[in-house]
């Protein structure tokens, strides 16, 4: 499981693994030093959600690490099987590692003041893919 703040920058300043290039890396790296097969790997993609009082502009992180995900997820041939992405709530994300499944809770937004509340009204949100019954959960 990798939780980034950035798709990448400079390693100097922060842990490496603050930024999704690096901690992707790091992860199948580990993964395959256990004796992960590459070719079964798959993901399940949470978060990019715009939880921050401060204004969207042209460098709207949420959206650049939710671009980052699917876009290096691609090129590395790692199918998505559920996502959800976007919008203005935390996640608090529950990985089972034996069963693989997820449990998914967003909390409510805090402290936002009016200029958060209009911004919210006009962002569009990426859509959910659909789950299966005996999938993943979202509560």
């Amino acid at each position: 499981m990798n939780h980034f703040m950035l798709p990448s920058g400079p390693s100097s300043s922060h842990s490496p693994s603050s930024f999704g290039i690096n901690a992707m890396e790091l992860l199948i790296n580990a993964l395959m030093k256990l004796g992960a097969d590459r070719r079964r790997f798959q993901a399940k993609v949470f978060g990019g959600g715009h939880v921050l009082q401060t204004q969207l502009s042209d460098k709207n992180v949420p959206a650049t690490n939710i671009l980052f995900a699917s876009d290096f997820l691609s090129t590395e041939g790692i199918p998505v099987l559920t996502q959800d992405v976007g919008g203005h709530s935390a996640r608090e994300i529950y990985f089972y590692t034996f069963s693989g499944r997820v449990a998914l809770r967003r909390l409510a937004p805090t402290g936002l003041d009016p200029r958060a509340v209009l911004e919210m009204s006009t962002v569009q949100v990426m859509p959910v893919s659909k789950l299966q019954a005996d999938d993943d959960i979202l509560f």
